[in-house]
Order: structure tokens, then sequence, then C-alpha cells
């Protein structure tokens, strides 16, 4: 509640990407997704505060994830196709594009993205995901 507060206050003195972001993120950990999700598309519209070129990393993912446990599977790829094209070697997003589509029924595909994830990141998660693909097993997203 306190956090809340806080970034309320920020945001009505100066609502940038950074401070709405963090809003909704707070929202996020609290498991209220849907709040979480509104400030995270305020945060898309607002203006950029350090590098006015692109918007945060971590927005696209954690509107990407928000929209991904919700099954809005359309918009959650069109989130994170457009974080791609701002980050293309981000781990986090080619996952989460790599299971949208998987849940699309686009397995092909799938893998291929995650067959990059791996190539970029020899992790524990990455490995995970690209198993899961490969192997035709659910990947289920905990909320």
């Amino acid at each position: 509640d306190k956090a809340i507060e806080h970034f309320e206050k920020s945001i009505e003195i100066f609502p940038f990407e950074g401070n709405l972001n963090n809003l909704g993120s707070t929202y996020k950990s609290m498991g209220n997704l849907s709040k979480a999700k509104e400030y995270y598309y305020l945060a898309l519209e607002a203006k950029v505060f350090r590098n006015p070129a692109k918007h945060s990393s971590a927005l696209y993912e954690n509107l990407g994830y928000v929209l991904l446990v919700n099954d809005d599977l359309n918009n959650e790829k069109t989130v994170i196709k457009t974080g791609l094209v701002e980050y293309p070697d981000k781990r986090n997003l080619l996952l989460q594009l790599a299971i949208v589509e998987y849940k699309l029924q686009n397995p092909k595909v799938a893998l291929s993205i995650a067959q990059k994830a791996k190539s970029l990141y020899a992790d524990k998660m990455t490995e995970s995901i690209y198993s899961q693909i490969i192997n035709k097993e659910p990947i289920v997203i905990e909320p």
C-alpha cells in the first residue's frame, strides 16, 4: 500500500514510463494483474524518460507476462514483437514470443524462436522452455 501511494504521488508530479511501469509491477506483485496491465499500457503511452528513442525492455516483459498469464495471446504477440524491434536479442522477450507461438499452435515458429534464444543464452530457463517446445510438452505460466 505504501509503494502504491508513493508511485501514485510520483505519477501525479511527473507521469513517465518508469514510474508507471513501477506502479504496474507493484500491482503485479500483489496479484492485481488487471491494474498492472492498465499501468503497463499507460507506460507505453507515456513519455520515455531516459532514452526517448525506445521504451524499457522491462516494460515489454512485464506487460507481456501479464497478457500471457491471462491468455491474451494475440495482444501478447503484438507487444512482444514491438519490444523485439527495439531489443532483438532480449532473452525474456524471445522466450515469451516462443511460448505465445507455441500456445497459438505454431510449433515450428516457436521452436525457431526458442532455438535463437538458446543460441544466445545457455541458461536453465531457456533450456527448459526449449525442451518443453521440442518435446511437445505443455508450458504452464504461473501467475
